[in-house]
């Protein structure tokens, strides 16, 4: 029972990241949309139970090295679109929702904030946590929050309009340098 409670506090933990950029994402969308929210559930919930079966396969000896640049490329994926999102924010679109999230920019969403979840795979296998719980566990409680923060955002949107837009770039490239922190 410990090991399935120690499983559901770091998956709640990884998808934080997940739950931002759905979050952010539902600020900007003017028009909800099921398939956009499972689409959003379904990436994030499919890269973060993934990594970690990534990071189990790596091992420990080379965390220290993965971790270095995998911190990099999050930071600078995460900060190239969160400065993406503060310049649509400025731009006048006539009224008109904003464009859903293509695949390569949900892609590297995707990756982005699941960059973490493959130091934990080293974890996992240290620590000896059943590998495919995990992976289970991880996928559906970040595709579940994920979907959540996706609609509840929306609410937040209208109420606060394009500044929500500003926020979220900005948290989105806040959580970027973060990863070199770590």
């Amino acid at each position: 029972m410990s090991s399935i409670f120690h499983i559901f506090v770091i998956a709640i933990g990884l998808s934080m990241d997940a739950v931002s950029v759905s979050a952010a994402t539902g600020f900007r969308s003017q028009h909800r949309s099921q398939h956009e929210a499972l689409r959003l559930a379904l990436f994030f919930g499919f890269f973060q139970a993934g990594m970690p079966v990534i990071g189990w396969g790596i091992g420990a000896a080379a965390s220290g090295v993965v971790s270095t640049a995998s911190s990099w490329v999050a930071c600078i994926l995460l900060g190239i679109i969160g400065i993406k999102m503060i310049v649509e924010s400025r731009r006048d679109n006539g009224g008109e929702g904003s464009q859903k999230l293509g695949y390569k920019e949900l892609t590297a969403l995707s990756i982005a904030t699941s960059v973490d979840a493959l130091i934990v795979g080293t974890s996992i296998r240290l620590v000896d946590l059943p590998l495919g719980i995990s992976v289970a566990v991880i996928g559906f409680v970040t595709s579940i929050l994920c979907y959540v923060a996706y609609f509840s955002a929306h609410h937040f949107g209208k109420l606060f309009g394009k500044n929500i837009e500003i926020a979220g770039g900005i948290i989105l490239i806040v959580i970027g340098f973060t990863f070199l922190f770590r």
